[in-house]
C-alpha cells in the first residue's frame, strides 16, 4: 500500500513538469516518445500495468500532447488511481486547441473530458475527525502517510479506492484507525485520541 501512493505521489510531480513544458518536442523527442508509447502498449497487453504507466509517463512529459495524456489517465484508472486520473484527465482536456491539431488529437479530448465526468461519482471519500484533542494542541493528521490539512479535517476527502491507514496525534498522543474504500463509498472516521495520563501509564 505504501509503495502504491508512493507511485500516486511520483506521478502527480512528473505530471506537474509535463503540464507546464512549453518547449517543442525535437525530432529526437518525438521519436524517442514514439519508442515509449509502443513500450507502454506492449507492457500494457502483457498486464505490467505500473511498466505501461511509467512509459506512458515518459512518453507524455516529452510530448505533453492529448494522445500521451489521455493514455497515462487511462492506465491510472486501470490501477486504480482514480483520484490522480481524474486529476490527469481534466488536464487533458484543457490542453489548449490548434487548427493545425490532428484529428486524434480532439478525439483524446473529448475522451478525456467524458473521463472527468465518469470519475467524478466513482471516487469515494472519507471524512475524518479527532475528538479529545488536548486544550491548546492541534491534531495532526496523516492518511497512508500524506499530510492531511487541518483545514480538510470534518470535510469528505477524495481518495483512491482501497485499504488506507490514518493516524491522528496531538499533545503526544496518537490514535490510529484503518478503513477500507470501494468505489462511490462515503465514509466517516471518528479517531478518539486517549488521555495523555492513559497513555503514559501504557507505556
Amino acid at each position: 500500500m505504501a509503495s502504491r501512493f508512493l507511485m500516486a505521489s511520483l506521478l502527480a510531480a512528473t505530471l506537474g513538469v509535463s503540464s507546464v513544458a512549453s518547449a517543442e518536442p525535437t525530432a529526437a523527442d518525438k521519436d524517442t516518445a514514439r519508442t515509449m508509447m509502443t513500450d507502454g502498449r506492449t507492457a500494457r497487453d502483457k498486464g505490467d500495468l505500473k511498466g505501461a504507466l511509467k512509459a506512458f509517463i515518459g512518453a507524455d512529459a516529452l510530448m505533453h500532447v492529448p494522445t500521451t495524456g489521455l493514455e497515462v489517465a487511462k492506465t491510472q484508472v486501470a490501477l486504480g488511481l482514480l483520484v490522480e486520473a481524474r486529476e490527469t484527465a481534466a488536464r487533458v482536456a484543457h490542453i489548449a486547441s490548434s487548427p493545425s491539431d490532428p484529428a486524434p488529437f480532439k478525439q483524446a479530448r473529448d475522451a478525456a473530458s467524458a473521463l472527468v465526468d465518469e470519475l467524478g461519482p466513482r471516487i469515494p471519500s472519507l471524512t475524518v475527525t479527532v475528538k479529545n484533542v488536548p486544550e491548546g494542541a492541534t491534531a495532526e493528521v496523516t492518511i497512508d502517510d500524506a499530510p492531511m490539512p487541518a483545514e480538510a479535517l470534518g470535510q469528505p476527502r477524495k481518495l483512491d479506492p482501497g485499504h488506507h491507514v490514518i493516524v491522528a496525534k496531538a499533545g503526544g498522543v496518537d490514535g490510529k484507525q484503518e478503513v477500507d474504500l470501494a468505489e462511490k463509498d462515503q465514509k466517516q472516521v471518528a479517531i478518539a485520541l486517549p488521555a495523555a495520563g492513559a497513555a503514559a501509564s501504557t507505556t
